[in-house]
């Protein structure tokens, strides 16, 4: 598995010789048909970004102090795309006894012109011992304008791997861009097939592109085994060339629920 990264990663570093000089890609988006390019949600969409970017990302948690730094590097030319990212979570990122590491990687090719995406995420833990923590995904998605107007259906299927019973779960969005940045969407997601009438969510996002700022939102309503731990989320960020930083909050809208921020720093090319 390891050279199986350092062969990806060696990939992405000659990628950039063949992307679009522009590096024009979709900042924000926290909803599925809309990702932004280094959120690893999916994989068809990642190849109508066009340039290499490269980005840090750090988030804490309010309450239970856990904290998430992500580092990832993602490639697209608007027909294909690759990336992969590595994370570290825990209450002290330093110590390894109290954080775990994991990585993850996509990949996605657009047909007919972008009309067409099909792409796949695969989450691996890179902790000893640990199994039934992977995730692997497929998504398939049709842009039914231009690529970044017109109609958008997206649907996407995972499972956990390594475990007696693994986890399915199904995704299915609609959305909308129109030409002057903005881009909404509907989602529903079943979270277990094994129990689908007790777990599953809806969502409705909105991202908008400038070429100066960019800013997000996502709404969640959660059904999780009788809870309901819905969440809302916002993302601001400001573009200064080819770097752009933002700031995120999500706040868990239930009693006793947690608000966790975080940040990012990219650099487009």
């Amino acid at each position: 598995m390891k050279n199986t990264i350092v062969v990806f990663l060696a990939v992405l570093m000659v990628a950039p010789a063949f992307a679009d000089k522009r590096g024009t890609v979709l900042r924000g988006g926290l909803g599925f048909l809309f990702p932004d390019a280094n959120r690893f949600v999916n994989g068809g969409q990642s190849a109508l970004n066009k340039g290499t970017s490269l980005e840090a990302n750090y988030s804490r948690e309010d309450e239970t102090k856990s904290q998430d730094m992500t580092a990832s590097l993602t490639w697209g030319n608007g027909q294909a795309g690759l990336g992969a990212g590595v994370s570290r979570v825990g209450t002290t990122l330093s110590e390894p006894s109290t954080s775990a590491d994991t990585m993850v990687a996509q990949g996605g090719f657009a047909f007919g012109g972008g009309q067409f995406t099909l792409g796949g995420v695969y989450q691996h833990s890179l902790e000893t011992g640990v199994v039934g923590q992977d995730v692997v995904s497929g998504q398939l998605n049709v842009n039914l304008g231009k690529p970044g107007q017109g109609w958008v259906l997206g649907v996407g299927a995972s499972t956990t791997l390594g475990r007696a019973t693994n986890t399915k779960t199904g995704t299915a969005a609609l959305g909308y861009a129109f030409g002057s940045g903005l881009m909404v969407e509907g989602g529903y997601q079943v979270d277990d097939f094994a129990d689908s009438a007790n777990n599953y969510r809806y969502t409705a996002a909105a991202v908008y592109n400038s070429n100066a700022w960019y800013g997000a939102a996502q709404y969640s309503a959660v059904t999780q085994s009788g809870t309901h731990p819905d969440s809302v989320s916002a993302r601001l960020g400001g573009i200064w060339g080819k770097v752009d930083l933002s700031a995120q909050v999500t706040k868990e809208t239930y009693t006793g629920g947690d608000t966790t921020y975080g940040g990012t720093l990219r650099y487009v090319f």
